[in-house]
């Protein structure tokens, strides 16, 4: 944690006090497959299905692990919004 002094002038005299900064926050870690499927609401079964199809969120593969970002499962959320069931599909 980094401390910092910082003037402050009030009714023409100056004074001096320390603020203290809190340390940046690490990103959120990668949820599983199933924790992601919760997040959105969906079934497991349905984001492997996605994966295959290549048309679901975007994911991190390592090894024989994958993983979604809370960053891109929210983009794919708003990537879906429609205002009505007629626009869905239409470009």
């Amino acid at each position: 944690m980094r401390v910092f002094e910082v003037a402050i002038f009030q009714r023409g005299m100056a004074m001096t006090t320390q603020v203290q900064q809190q340390p940046t926050p690490l990103p959120p870690p990668l949820l599983t497959p199933q924790q992601a499927a919760e997040y959105l609401g969906v079934s497991k079964s349905f984001l492997d299905k996605c994966r295959v199809r290549g048309d679901g969120p975007r994911f991190r593969k390592m090894r024989r692990r994958v993983g979604y970002s809370y960053c891109d499962l929210r983009d794919w959320l708003d990537s879906n919004a429609h205002f009505s069931t007629s626009s869905v599909g239409v470009q």
